[in-house]
């Protein structure tokens, strides 16, 4: 039976592209997510890099058809994005309908009320028991394990492809080179640009943090502006920036219009300047680099253990 996933704010917020992580299945998206997600816009942290990447993607996406009756993703499945349901268990269980987490509940017993297989998916573990408690099936997102699968060659995995699967099925490669005693590990990025994908590879030190290179390439950004992402001066920027704070937190890189570091001396700002003229593209370095990155923690983690 077919299942309507029913994605709370904070998961978009962890990865913009979990709309894709639901193989043939339908993801609901109530109203009042999307009403969240807009107070994070101008935010200059991961969370407002990851709404505005979720703002682009869906912006595409809606070119294709009617977002509330329902647009196919080329993963197979179905996005809608629609008004929060109210339904009478709403006054049954008490529901205060002016809290968020209460809408996005009481919608999934409306449609569960309808005869569908609804699952509520959220990162807020609390939200989560609530759910349970009223019997709508729930569950976390995005807690990969980092497991090391050796009988894979990474030269053989195609990211095109793998990220067209779910997250749970996706394969992330990594290559590790020593070069005159020296450990790196090279990661490959893949993410949307203006016009059309970009993707690029990134190479980090030993200590899984500082950038050693970084190369970018395009399908269709203009010329003269997005396009310079693979140009080598612009690449040259992002040698020595480290990829998380001071805390242990993976923040990314953001290519800024506003840094402050104009001659790139501060490698721990995690700022490079944008390109003139071409903020969308930019804006999908950061939020590939970042998206990609996420993944990988689990198997940093393990390496450190």
């Amino acid at each position: 039976m077919e299942k309507i996933f029913i994605l709370d704010t904070n998961v978009l917020l962890f990865d913009p592209r979990s709309i894709f992580a639901f193989q043939s299945n339908i993801v609901f998206i109530p109203l009042v997510v999307i009403e969240e997600l807009d107070r994070f816009k101008k935010d200059q942290s991961e969370n407002g890099r990851n709404a505005r990447s979720f703002s682009r993607i869906v912006d595409k996406i809606r070119e294709q058809g009617t977002l509330s009756s329902g647009v196919k993703l080329d993963n197979g499945g179905t996005l809608i994005i629609s008004v929060d349901r109210r339904t009478e268990d709403g006054q049954k269980y008490a529901f205060d309908l002016n809290h968020n987490d209460n809408l996005i509940l009481s919608t999934a017993l409306n449609l569960k009320g309808e005869g569908k297989n609804v699952v509520l998916v959220s990162k807020d573990i609390n939200l989560r028991l609530k759910a349970d408690v009223l019997g709508i099936g729930s569950e976390d997102f995005g807690t990969q394990k980092g497991n090391i699968d050796d009988s894979v060659s990474a030269f053989s995995i195609k990211l095109i492809r793998e990220i067209k699967k779910p997250i749970s099925d996706q394969r992330f490669p990594v290559f590790i080179a020593e070069v005159k005693d020296e450990k790196y590990y090279v990661i490959p990025l893949r993410g949307a640009g203006l016009w059309d994908a970009i993707w690029g590879y990134v190479a980090l030190r030993d200590d899984k943090n500082t950038i050693e290179g970084i190369i970018f390439d395009h399908k269709g950004e203009t010329a003269g502006l997005g396009a310079e992402i693979s140009q080598q001066w612009f690449q040259d920027l992002f040698k020595e920036e480290k990829l998380f704070d001071i805390q242990g937190n993976l923040v990314g890189i953001n290519v800024s219009k506003t840094n402050n570091d104009p001659k790139n001396l501060d490698k721990d700002d995690h700022e490079v300047d944008a390109i003139s003229g071409a903020t969308i593209t930019g804006d999908g370095v950061s939020d590939m680099i970042l998206e990609r990155m996420r993944h990988y923690l689990p198997y940093f983690n393990k390496l450190d253990i």
